[in-house]
């Protein structure tokens, strides 16, 4: 390709690119399907006109908003923008679109829904607040809203802030990892991202992150920092105990075997700059346990396990090392 028609923007959306190039020193977009041309414009003309062959092919249909609890153990997050969310049912395709009040708006295929939202937000605006995201992850048989502090810390301090949720306790780490992979391979208008997770958060990222597979996103977003609240990284003794409990195990799912201490080792370390904050007084994952070789930091706070997560010192600690890669605040 000569020098003066090489790509300075692209974005493909289910398998529609708009590719804006410059041509004799003038900016020129088109938007195809394949090797079809459907039409060339404006960057905002040729997002229309994306959208109009994806609505044409697609049939997105938007209802009235009907509430729902926000899929907590039975739908996984595979898209997230703004509070906007695509969710897939855990062992189906079926996918569905809510609003940031986890109202539902439309169902269907992951393109219906996908094209749905798309309308929305051209319509709207909606983009993200930042091009750096911080994606915040719960732990077992937890959802996004018990991470609502640091998700408010994280908006506050001027990121993206990506609160998802996945069925912690009906798939294996593995499989929770390939949902992450995949929101992340949805991720748009976003460069860089870091990490907040509490307990198997931490796990699902390490496993995410150290995937083989090849994954889009790779190619196109850099890896921030990973603040890691009280994760099992040696495994911990009590996930030993509960495991030979046929009801406690009934209820964890079958990621409880995978942070015994004979498992959790398996999942390789991070591959960016993380750290992490542990508990004193937590009884579920002990300061022993949260330790990893590689952290560039740690330290262990006077909080508990269950809602330890969103104590201010917690919350500080995690958002000092997301913005200036300590835990500790930086010296005034």
């Amino acid at each position: 390709m000569p020098p003066d028609t090489s790509p300075e923007r692209i974005d493909t959306l289910l398998g529609v690119t708009l590719t804006q190039t410059r041509r004799h020193g003038r900016s020129v977009v088109q938007v195809r399907a394949a090797d079809h041309l459907i039409g060339s414009g404006t960057w905002a003309a040729c997002e229309r006109l994306r959208l109009d062959w994806l609505i044409e092919r697609h049939q997105p249909r938007l209802s009235a908003p009907i509430p729902t609890f926000g899929g907590k153990q039975l739908w996984g997050d595979v898209f997230v923008l703004r509070g906007w969310r695509i969710q897939q049912l855990v062992g189906s395709e079926r996918c569905r679109l809510l609003d940031p009040k986890d109202r539902r708006l439309a169902q269907g295929s992951w393109a219906r829904c996908r094209t749905a939202f798309e309308r929305l937000r051209l319509n709207r605006d909606i983009q993200p607040q930042s091009s750096h995201a911080v994606l915040i992850l719960h732990g077992l048989i937890r959802a996004k809203e018990s991470m609502r502090g640091l998700t408010r810390a994280v908006f506050d301090a001027g990121y993206e802030a990506i609160d998802i949720n996945y069925p912690s306790t009906r798939r294996p780490i593995c499989e929770n990892a390939a949902q992450l992979n995949r929101l992340l391979d949805n991720l748009r208008s976003v460069e860089t991202i870091s990490f907040i997770t509490h307990s198997m958060g931490a796990a699902v990222v390490r496993a995410a992150i150290a995937s083989p597979e090849p994954r889009p996103w790779r190619e196109r977003l850099r890896l921030g920092r990973g603040a890691m609240i009280f994760p099992p990284s040696r495994g911990a003794l009590k996930a030993n105990r509960w495991e030979g409990n046929p009801l406690v195990r009934a209820v964890m799912g079958p990621a409880l075997t995978e942070l015994t201490t004979r498992k959790a080792l398996d999942i390789p370390r991070p591959t960016f700059p993380f750290a992490i904050i542990a508990g004193h007084r937590d009884t579920t994952v002990l300061v022993e346990e949260a330790r990893m070789d590689g952290a560039e930091d740690f330290i262990a706070l006077d909080v508990e396990h269950t809602f330890g997560m969103n104590h201010p010192e917690v919350v500080h600690a995690a958002m000092n090392y997301i913005v200036h890669g300590s835990l500790r605040a930086p010296e005034p």
